[in-house]
């Protein structure tokens, strides 16, 4: 039985006999109370969240945006209508009963209603004390999955307060445009991973461009492979595509833990409004899917949202996302908004129409994975410490001769053997089966000089279970061919990665230094990944020496190639499954 509905259902009948207790005049006046005080609590709410909150306490600022000024302002008008009118009116003790507890369920359902509506967007699981009550299924579309609260208040407060919004207390930006089916949204936000952020920084974010045009003038334009992938739905008379352009940059918080920035279609909306209806008709539309510019030709690649686990990715400092939405007939876009930050569309004028932009805009969908042969990868435990087999790299397709990588291997393990008792600048933690070592460490270990027992052996690097660990390993004649003999050197500042078959782009979290007589140099932090050779000393290494890259790579992934800038580029033969 989820506890959301008998903490809801208690306290409406608490509501209830308070109300037949107090009268119906001193319940009227309360429900007049709660009706002021929610209105001017969600008038403060945005302006409150975002210019104070989101700074300080930014996964809890939506809430606490909504739940002190409400609380606060019941205190005081609760107050204040007490030492205006200290007098009870007399009713009939029927009247009193029925009409007062009356007042009390609506008081209840109100207030309840808002507090429900504000705890949805803590940073806590899909399923809210037994509450899940949608899912979102391929195309952005939004899945009821029959869990419902006894007494909806979430809805009945919404729908209360969105319509006093466009009625009597209506403003130029009312609650029912700008912040729509908020009972929906305070669940889609946290359909995700548990390690996604669900929050936005306005610093982190900003609309760069947007393109809207009638699907009528595209659909004979589309290649066959894209004209699949959209499908029917794409055929509807009157149905607009809607791609806005989105530029993101590294805020704390706004990124996930290890600093990558992850975008289920459940946290990215775009705000309709009916052409003929206006602010009576509003509704939240999901993304088909998302485009993303490839390599420096900056021709973009379409990627549906086609599954729960796809979702826009990148470990970039800055990174670039065009969202793109199908708008069914006699709606038009107002705002897109992601994880409830609410973003302004650049202006009419500004606005790109001409077939060929939105079709750039648009992209064209990825190749078909190559198939993998059987006998493959075998599937992970998804233990911390787990270590699997290798698979084949090419030779370096570059200007170089010969191979740079030498092996791929899916493990978090040293490459050599350490103890506590011989490093330095190492943090670990222990597990079952040895220490492993934490974010934030560089330092290094010494041979041990002679067998290490399991208290002080260090086995590899501390990683969450979503993640895999990919160990790259390189020899130093050719690491100098491939970064040059200095640090300094401009092939130094080439960025290293691995690239998955949905283009997105790992960089390395750590970086193993094997030296010739057993010495360790260890560097490890997932939230900074290393961006090029210049941040390692591999210019250091001697010719018997060995250097390990270390991925930290989101299950579930294919590999599919090691690059370093455009000096080498090796594939992976099968691609390389992540699971």
């Amino acid at each position: 039985m989820p506890i959301t509905n008998i903490v809801v259902l208690l306290f409406i009948l608490a509501m209830i006999y308070m109300g037949t207790v107090q009268g119906l005049f001193s319940s009227f006046l309360h429900l007049m109370v709660v009706i002021v005080a929610g209105t001017l609590a969600f008038a403060l709410w945005e302006p409150l969240t975002l210019s104070l909150l989101i700074k300080y306490v930014p996964l809890f600022a939506w809430t606490l945006g909504l739940l002190v000024p409400f609380g606060v302002l019941l205190l005081v008008l609760r107050m204040v209508s007490d030492k205006l009118v200290p007098a009870n009116a007399q009713f009939p003790g029927v009247m009193n009963l029925v009409l007062g507890g009356g007042c009390g369920l609506l008081s209840g359902m109100l207030t309840a209603g808002i507090f429900v509506i504000a705890i949805g967007f803590l940073p806590f699981t899909p399923n809210l004390g037994g509450y899940a009550p949608y899912t979102v299924a391929a195309g952005g579309v939004i899945q009821d999955t029959g869990s419902k609260l006894w007494v909806p208040v979430n809805s009945i407060a919404a729908n209360f307060y969105g319509g006093l919004s466009r009625g009597a207390f209506s403003t130029k930006t009312p609650m029912a445009l700008y912040k729509p089916e908020l009972d929906v949204q305070m669940s889609l936000v946290r359909v995700r991973p548990d390690f996604i952020s669900i929050v936005a920084s306005p610093d982190a974010v900003k609309v760069t461009n947007a393109y809207i045009a009638d699907t009528s003038n595209l659909v004979d334009s589309l290649t066959p492979d894209m004209a699949e992938v959209l499908g029917s739905r794409f055929n509807q008379p009157g149905a607009q595509l809607v791609i806005v352009d989105t530029e993101w940059s590294v805020v704390k918080n706004t990124v996930d833990g290890d600093r990558a920035l992850r975008l289920p279609s459940s946290q990215v909306r775009l705000i309709v409004q009916s052409k003929e209806r206006g602010v009576k008709d509003v509704k939240t539309v999901g993304p088909i899917g998302f485009s993303k510019p490839m390599g420096s030709s900056g021709v973009r690649t379409f990627y549906p949202y086609d599954s729960g686990s796809q979702m826009a990715f990148s470990q970039a400092p800055n990174s670039t996302f065009g969202f793109v939405f199908l708008v069914e007939p006699g709606y038009e876009p107002e705002f897109p908004q992601i994880r409830m930050l609410r973003l302004e569309l650049p202006d009419q004028g500004q606005i790109k129409s001409n077939a060929d932009e939105v079709l750039d805009a648009l992209g064209q969908p990825k190749a078909p994975e190559p198939e993998t042969e059987e006998g493959g990868p075998e599937e992970s435990t998804g233990r911390p410490d787990r270590d699997r087999g290798t698979t084949q790299i090419s030779d370096a397709d570059s200007i170089l001769v010969g191979s740079y990588a030498l092996a791929l291997k899916e493990t978090n393990r040293l490459p050599g053997t350490a103890s506590k008792n011989t490093i330095s600048g190492i943090s670990t933690t222990d597990s079952e089966s040895g220490a492993l070592i934490t974010r934030g460490s560089k330092g290094s270990a010494r041979k041990p000089g002679g067998n290490v027992g399991s208290r002080n052996k260090i086995i590899g690097f501390e990683i969450p279970p979503q993640d895999a660990m990919i160990q790259i390993e390189v020899k130093g004649e050719q690491t100098r061919s491939i970064f040059g003999s200095g640090i300094a050197s401009a092939k130094a500042l080439n960025p290293i990665f691995l690239e998955d078959s949905n283009g997105n782009v790992w960089r390395p979290t750590a970086w193993v230094w094997k030296k010739e007589n057993g010495d360790q140099e260890i560097f490890f932090n997932d939230y900074e990944p290393i961006q090029s050779a210049s941040q390692t000393p591999i210019s250091q290494m001697g010719d018997d020496d060995q250097f390990y890259f270390y991925f930290s790579v989101t299950k579930p992934a294919t590999l599919i190639s090691y690059r370093v800038g455009s000096e080498s580029n090796q594939t992976f033969d099968p691609p390389y499954k992540v699971e």
